[in-house]
């Protein structure tokens, strides 16, 4: 499969990001053919290349398994995301002939007809480590939703497929401001989908792409209301084990909405490699990654880790070896990383991500409590930078005002009292010219 955003009336710089069964392919060989030659790119670990194309019709052959795959991407000028299936691509040599390919989300239509016709596929959204998802039209309810679909690592093995659907319909019956409704949970030719409410906004990981790190104050709100759908998923005995700023929608007006459930709690038998193909290696604890059980500080961690990149613009380890930091390598001080910044702020998100979870906030409502009282401290801080000056100086204010009209009478005091004697020697003089003129 193939992925291309972006596009313009001219040369365009494009992402194409190329998939084999909905998994990125990580660092393979990618050749980019018109007649007569061939220009050969590797994707990075995100299976991503980016190129300069003209609009017009292009195609690629994808070293995928030892073997050539071929794919078409075309381009006419307008911004808009291109998503090819490669499986249904026929082989056409070095690239003279335009090989035949189906559009994924073609494909994925036929392939689920048997819903019934229901969901209308409209647009793929994104993908990620459990599945794709696709903004989809509900031709009963006439409303718009997004349909994910999951790997077939959760789908295809009988034992999580239980545990997933079972945990699934649970969550379906929950309902918070701040979380995504799910609103259905179906199999269909042995795959399963979850239907949820559309979410108009942007990820808290594209805003940190586009703006960088955030202001602490906006980040304490967005981690206030984070916390909040986290407690109330705790509440009810789910862990969410897949918190990360991807997973984070933020609305037009500010709402923060937990858009992905991540496997619920009672998945705790699946193997080590399950946990890190189905979670982010940057955001997981230290426990997830060494395949010990999950639970609430699980999650507290990941809040840590999440706010963390929010504040510092990304996560505090990158690059390779990020799974054996999280487990070893303690992340630099956040009021080193940032100047100025709140020590209470940083000490609240470093107790988060300790490593030993007795270490931690011991409670989703223990960390709220945290990040509510903190919000205060900030809000009026930023009210008294805001304010006008404090009562002491309108007091010297005011005594400079009252001297001044002081001032004032007393100059008015004086020129009445000129005005009067000019007026009663004007009067006198006048009264003695008649007089004499007599």
């Amino acid at each position: 499969m193939l992925h291309a955003a972006s596009a313009s009336t001219h040369e365009a710089k494009l992402t194409l990001t190329f998939l084999d069964d909905l998994h990125p392919l990580e660092h393979v060989e990618v050749r980019l053919c018109s007649v007569g030659e061939e220009v050969s790119f590797t994707t990075n670990e995100r299976g991503d290349v980016e190129l300069s194309l003209d609009p017009g019709v292009h195609w690629f052959k994808v070293l995928v398994h030892g073997q050539w795959r071929y794919t078409v991407v075309k381009t006419d000028g307008h911004q808009q995301a291109i998503t090819i299936d490669t499986g249904d691509a026929s082989p056409a040599g070095t690239g003279t002939e335009r090989p035949d390919v189906t559009n994924t989300r073609l494909v994925l239509q036929n392939k689920f007809a048997e819903l019934g016709g229901r969901y209308r596929f409209e647009e793929i959204l994104g993908r990620g480590g459990a599945g794709i998802v696709l903004l989809a039209r509900d031709q009963l309810l006439m409303r718009p939703v997004a349909v994910k679909i999951l790997h077939s690592e959760v789908s295809h093995d009988p034992r999580i497929r239980s545990l997933f659907l079972k945990e699934a319909r649970g969550l379906a019956r929950l309902s918070h401001p701040n979380m995504i409704s799910l609103h259905d949970v179906l199999t269909s030719d042995g795959e399963i989908l979850m239907v949820t409410e559309y979410i108009r906004g942007k990820s808290l990981d594209k805003l940190l792409r586009e703006q960088g790190p955030m202001d602490q104050r906006v980040a304490v709100k967005f981690g206030i209301q984070l916390v909040r759908a986290i407690g109330y998923l705790h509440s009810h005995n789910y862990v969410h084990r897949d918190i990360k700023p991807s997973n984070i929608m933020i609305q037009p007006d500010g709402t923060l909405k937990l858009i992905d459930f991540g496997l619920a709690s009672s998945i705790q038998e699946m193997s080590v490699s399950r946990l890190m193909a189905l979670g982010t290696p940057h955001y997981m604890a230290p426990e997830q990654l060494l395949g010990e059980a999950s639970n609430e500080l699980t999650d507290i961690y990941q809040i840590g880790m999440s706010l963390y990149h929010i504040l510092a613009g990304a996560p505090p380890f990158v690059g390779e070896g990020v799974a054996r930091a999280q487990i070893k390598s303690q992340p630099r001080r956040l009021d080193k990383v940032i100047e100025p910044m709140s020590k209470q702020l940083a000490d609240i998100v470093h107790k988060c991500i300790d490593k030993r979870p007795e270490r931690r906030w011991q409670s989703s409502a223990e960390l709220l409590q945290q990040l509510r009282s903190l919000h205060l401290v900030l809000s009026h801080e930023a009210t008294a930078e805001a304010a006008p000056p404090r009562a002491a100086d309108n007091s010297r204010q005011l005594a400079r005002v009252e001297e001044q009209l002081a001032q004032l009478r007393q100059t008015l005091h004086l020129f009445m009292l000129l005005a009067s004697v000019c007026v009663a020697t004007a009067f006198i003089a006048g009264l003695m010219w008649g007089i004499f003129a007599h």
